[in-house]
């Protein structure tokens, strides 16, 4: 795909499309609903900033190059791990005990608010 597709209405179909995906299968990997998606295709209308960070995790795409088309298309591929240190071993322990829809629903927490701080970076707005 072209890196740099203009509006994100092209960017989104053409993802979705070369991933095999109906309207249906992306809506339901971004946790969004399927009218949502047809409209942002349509480019009827745009994707708030919740919803395009959960397009672009789904999609597997650059939060930033996804909305304005800046920066890589795709993520940097993930470094080697480091040694976990007593806290994160902490948190892994923790998690471990919860059900696996309680461990998604954090993962997802921690990406988002990661993702949103990344944005923030980006947009100048300040990180919190």
């Amino acid at each position: 795909m072209n890196g740099n597709m203009g509006n994100i209405s092209e960017k989104i179909k053409a993802l979705r499309k070369m991933r095999g995906w109906t309207q249906v299968q992306l809506s339901e990997a971004a946790g969004i609903g399927r009218v949502s998606v047809t409209q942002w295709e349509s480019g009827r209308c745009s994707p708030d900033r919740d919803s395009a960070l959960a397009l672009a995790r789904a999609l597997n795409v650059n939060p930033q190059w996804l909305i304005t088309g800046e920066g890589d298309q795709y993520p940097p591929p993930a470094t080697e791990t480091p040694p976990l240190s007593p806290i994160m071993q902490r948190l892994m322990a923790e998690l471990i005990q919860l059900p696996e829809d309680e461990q998604r629903r954090e993962l997802q927490a921690i990406q988002e608010k990661n993702e949103l701080r990344e944005l923030r970076k980006m947009t100048g707005t300040g990180v919190r």
